[in-house]
C-alpha cells in the first residue's frame, strides 16, 4: 500500500477512472501516449483501455487511438436532469434574459472548479454559450468567487492552499492575501464580477444562492461582450442579480437575510 494513501483506495479503480480524466482532457489518446501519462508501462495502460472499451466508456478510431464515448455524458445528463435545481431556478434564469437580454448561468462548486450547470443564452447578436457540465477553476469565474466570497474564512484559506492557480494569467489573483481582500469585498457588495479572467473577451457577474442550511451552495451570474459589461450596466444588472438569487435561496428554505 501506498504511503499515505488511504487504506479503502481501491488502485486500480483509482488508475481506471484517471484514465478517464485523461481522456476527458486530452479528447484522443494512444495506448503510449495514454502510458506516458499514466505513469504506466504500455500493457497495463492498454488492458485498462480495453476494460473501459468493453464496458462503452471508451471508443477505439483509427491508428488504435481511443477516445471518450457518449456513456459519461449520457450519465451526467441524467444526474443533472434529476437535480431539483434547475427546475428551481429556470424561472428566474428566464426572467434575467428577459430583462437584460444576456446569458445567464446556474453553477456550483465542486471541489476546485466550477462546474456550469444551466445556461440560458441571451438574446443579444453576440452571446457567450457556456456548456452544460464545464468546469473552470473558481478563482477565474465571477460564479466560483461569490460562492468563496461567502464561505468560511478556512474553506477560503483551504482554496489557496489547494488550487492551482495559474500566476501568469493577468486577469486573475494568485496572491492568497489579494484574493482573500477581494473575497471580502465581494462579501460586503453582494456580487463577484470577472473582468475576463474566465474567457478573453468576456465580463461576468455573479450572485450566491443560499440552500436551506444557509450555506452559499450555487451562483448565478449574467455574462456578455466586454464591450457591454461596461460599469454602468453592470451596476445595474447586479441590483437585480442579487434580488433573484434573494429569492432563489428563499425558495430553497434559506432565512439569510
Amino acid at each position: 500500500m501506498t504511503k499515505n494513501k488511504p487504506y479503502y483506495m481501491i488502485s486500480s479503480l483509482e488508475r481506471g477512472l484517471r484514465m478517464i480524466e485523461l481522456l476527458a482532457e486530452n479528447e484522443i489518446l494512444t495506448v503510449s501516449e495514454s502510458a506516458r501519462l499514466m505513469g504506466l508501462n504500455r500493457s497495463v495502460t492498454h488492458r485498462f483501455l480495453a476494460t473501459l472499451q468493453n464496458l462503452g466508456y471508451v471508443s477505439q478510431g483509427d491508428r488504435s487511438q481511443y477516445k471518450l464515448s457518449m456513456k459519461l455524458f449520457e450519465l451526467g445528463s441524467r444526474v443533472v436532469d434529476h437535480t431539483e435545481i434547475r427546475t428551481i431556478v429556470r424561472p428566474f434564469m428566464q426572467s434575467l434574459v428577459e430583462i437584460h437580454n444576456e446569458t445567464v448561468n446556474l453553477g456550483m462548486l465542486d471541489r476546485q472548479g466550477m462546474v456550469t450547470i444551466d445556461t440560458l443564452t441571451g438574446k443579444e447578436l453576440l452571446s457567450f454559450y457556456s456548456p452544460i457540465g464545464s468546469r473552470s477553476p473558481a478563482n477565474t469565474h465571477a460564479m466560483g468567487k461569490a460562492i468563496l466570497a461567502f464561505c468560511d474564512l478556512k474553506v477560503q484559506q483551504a482554496y489557496m492552499d489547494t488550487a492551482q492557480i495559474d500566476s501568469q494569467d493577468p486577469n486573475t489573483t494568485a496572491d492568497s492575501g489579494t484574493f482573500l481582500a477581494e473575497l471580502e469585498m465581494i462579501r460586503r457588495q453582494g456580487y463577484a464580477i470577472d473582468n475576463e479572467g474566465w474567457a478573453i473577451g468576456l465580463k461576468c457577474v455573479a450572485a450566491p444562492v443560499f440552500d436551506h442550511t444557509n450555506e452559499p451552495t450555487y451562483a448565478v451570474s449574467i455574462s456578455g461582450p466586454a464591450n457591454r459589461m461596461t460599469p454602468a450596466v453592470i451596476d445595474h444588472l447586479s441590483q437585480d442579480l442579487i434580488q433573484c438569487c434573494h429569492k432563489i435561496s428563499e425558495r430553497l428554505g434559506s432565512n439569510r437575510n
